[in-house]
């Protein structure tokens, strides 16, 4: 089954405006894409309706890694899909321009918490974004197979 994501032109613009803020220790910042999905049998259509930063007091200095977050956001991201019919993706950005690529780090981590978003709202899929300066690719994990490991890339579509 596949999946696209819209993203509208002028959300994109206030992701990336708050992704270029700089933080006391994090070399990057991420937050989370609440999302509407609806499928028609053979495919996804993922509408994302809002971006929610991390705030700074939820990253937690890790130098190993660009950002690293406590699980105090993605559990309010949790309560928000147990509470409203939606989907949930986190999203952050590599600075560059071209097709970006998850890094084995981003990787682990999703295959670690988009399943939990999945145990409060299987009927819809969840996954993890990442942008460049031009650019996005997901991963998506569809509810028809909600233990799979990465279902699939997606195509994003910006509107």
């Amino acid at each position: 089954m596949s999946a696209t994501i819209v993203i509208g032109r002028a959300l994109l613009n206030r992701i990336h405006a708050d992704l270029d803020r700089p933080h006391a220790f994090a070399a990057e910042r991420g937050g989370f894409l609440t999302c509407r999905s609806e499928s028609d049998g053979s495919g996804w259509t993922i509408r994302s309706i809002d971006y929610d930063p991390v705030p700074d007091v939820e990253y937690v200095n890790v130098p190993s890694v660009g950002a690293a977050v406590k699980g105090s956001a993605f559990r309010r991201f949790q309560m928000k899909a147990h509470s409203e019919p939606v989907s949930i993706f986190h999203i952050h950005r590599h600075d560059h321009h071209g097709t970006p690529r998850f890094s084995s780090v981003d990787r682990q981590e999703g295959h670690r918490f988009v399943p939990d978003f999945m145990t409060v709202r299987r009927e819809l899929p969840h996954g993890i974004v990442v942008l460049s300066y031009d650019a996005a690719h997901a991963l998506v994990w569809l509810p028809e197979d909600p233990h799979a490991a990465v279902v699939g890339e997606v195509a994003l579509a910006f509107d």
